[in-house]
């Protein structure tokens, strides 16, 4: 599945909030209201592409079993996390703890992210960004969906359930450049 992002910038919203349009968007009810733009330029803020643990290397199955998720911790943390079973048993691999926003931070600036690998990922995933972003169909019957013309007549629901059978996946490939990786076969 494709690794996905917003692709607008943030806008100045008073001298110290900042917020993106993609975000300001989602807010106001364009993902719905407006999904042929929105949903195409704003697939995490719009629900589009969910966090998911995910390998961003090919070849992280094969560093792992030669030991680099212990010889190379930091590396290997943030690149092949599923391979290094960092992920394995948690049900919410992609957030943080609840109520220990401030503490992650903290823990983040101290460098328990890269230090503490394993105990973070349980504690702190969101802060320190052990998830990506991908684009991946939800449902098994989307390619049978998209084949009935459901992309078209049912457009807001048929992206956000079914980017890939409905091209927005391989869209936003196109459209974001580097920022969106090649199919990977480990995921959580």
């Amino acid at each position: 599945s494709p690794v996905c992002k917003d692709t607008h910038g943030q806008i100045e919203m008073g001298p110290t909030a900042t917020v993106t349009p993609c975000e300001m968007w989602q807010k106001q009810g364009e993902c719905e209201g407006n999904p042929g733009y929105t949903l195409r330029r704003c697939p995490v803020s719009c629900g589009v592409c969910t966090a998911k643990v995910v390998n961003e290397l090919a070849d992280c199955g094969v560093w792992a079993a030669s030991g680099q998720c212990t010889e190379n911790v930091q590396f290997m943390t943030k690149a092949c996390p599923v391979a290094c079973g960092l992920a394995e048993g948690l049900a919410n691999a992609c957030e943080d703890a609840p109520g220990q926003g401030e503490a992650c931070n903290s823990r983040k600036q101290s460098g328990e992210c890269t230090s503490n690998p394993r105990l973070m990922m349980t504690e702190c995933a969101a802060t320190c960004r052990l998830c990506k972003h991908v684009c991946a169909d939800r449902q098994s019957e989307c390619e049978a969906w998209a084949k009935a013309g459901e992309c078209e007549s049912n457009m807001g629901w048929m992206l956000k359930t079914c980017p890939v059978s409905c091209g927005l996946c391989s869209e936003l490939a196109r459209s974001t450049g580097p920022a969106v990786s090649a199919p990977l076969k480990d995921e959580v």
